[in-house]
């Protein structure tokens, strides 16, 4: 099995048990912490509604609690947090790519692309091995061209492959975090907080879409000239390996974009307070004490 291909399902792997076995270990140390300072909050917030130290009504604090216990649930349970998290955020990306490529007559799929990947290096390398060999110490032009066609097949094998492990990692530790940052939505101090771990999981779900999507463009293209150069009789012309050069610094270009673009996308993205009377219930509740204080 090629080595591109090797180090894929490595990682696919090794980020399946990294994030279930570091989720369990978050939970199992701060569950009990989190729901003991849930229950002091709650009876708290109970306490001040019945003392009518705040002014509000106990349906929105019912509301509240049950936003809270909703929360609690996907942070804290593993079967629904994976259902819903896990299953979309890590792997998700790489079944919705193969859909869209599929639907788009692309005759391929986010499997086949990773496999396309893997052969283009191969290939990539051996003809410009080739090259390197075959031009010796007396052909100065040749030997600069076989290396920087090495070089050029490596950094566009890398740049794409960067992103697909990196995506992969990042969103792995995100979720393993998720008991601690999830429960942040809550409370309108610290929903920043939430929304900057939200957007960093669907900037890097996002990253592998682009990058399939112009590995589908692409790839095809950079194949075709290494089977051209590779079939040559008289092996690669210069021309050939200066268009194949500028070909692959083209593409790396393109492979950075995605990085950029699913990052300016998630940026946008903001979850506020989700109850019916505007302020959220702590905020309302520390409004109502500090003026309070303050007479």
């Amino acid at each position: 099995m090629n080595f591109v291909t090797e180090l894929l399902n490595s990682v696919n792997t090794q980020v399946d048990h990294y994030t279930f076995d570091g989720y369990h270990a978050v939970v199992s140390l701060f569950a009990p912490m989190l729901t003991t300072l849930l229950v002091i909050y709650f009876a708290g917030l109970g306490w001040l509604v019945i003392r009518g130290l705040i002014p509000l009504t106990p349906l929105a604090v019912a509301w509240h609690m049950v936003k809270a216990a909703f929360v609690f649930a996907f942070a804290l349970h593993w079967d629904y947090f994976s259902f819903f998290f896990q299953s979309f955020f890590i792997h998700g990306s790489d079944r919705l790519a193969g859909i869209m490529l599929a639907s788009a007559s692309q005759n391929s799929d986010a499997a086949t692309i990773s496999q396309g990947l893997a052969h283009f290096w191969e290939t990539g390398n051996n003809v410009f091995a080739n090259v390197w060999r075959s031009s010796g110490a007396d052909f100065l032009l040749g030997t600069i061209m076989g290396l920087l066609g090495f070089i050029a097949v490596t950094a566009v094998t890398a740049v794409a492959l960067f992103y697909l492990l990196m995506s992969k990692i990042v969103l792995s530790v995100l979720l393993i975090l998720a008991p601690l940052l999830f429960p942040l939505f809550l409370w309108t101090a610290t929903r920043g907080v939430f929304n900057a771990w939200l957007q960093l999981l669907i900037q890097w779900a996002m990253t592998p879409l682009f990058l399939y999507a112009f590995l589908g463009l692409f790839l095809k293209p950079l194949q075709t000239q290494v089977t051209v150069m590779a079939n040559a009789v008289n092996g690669p012309t210069t021309a050939g390996i200066s268009a194949f050069i500028l070909l692959a610094a083209i593409v790396m270009a393109v492979f950075i974009q995605a990085g950029i673009i699913s990052r300016r996308l998630a940026h946008k993205v903001e979850i506020g307070d989700m109850g019916a009377a505007g302020d959220s219930v702590p905020y309302v509740a520390f409004k109502a004490l500090t003026q309070r204080g303050a007479q």
